[in-house]
């Protein structure tokens, strides 16, 4: 692992070592995938809403 890499990471997420930096990045990205995952279902229920909108016009 290279360690600059993950002095930047730690300074950035906020934490002190190795291991928990390495946890802290891993538990943001599984975030992101749910937040991204969200986003998409969100993003359908908005295009449904407009469709029923459109035809209601």
């Amino acid at each position: 692992m290279d360690s600059k890499l993950v002095d930047r990471a730690a300074r950035a997420l906020g934490t002190s070592g190795k291991q928990e930096t390495v946890v802290a990045a891993l538990t943001q990205a599984v975030e992101n995938q749910h937040l991204a995952a969200e986003l998409d279902r969100l993003r359908n229920h908005v295009k449904r809403i407009a469709t029923i909108a459109d035809q209601a016009l």
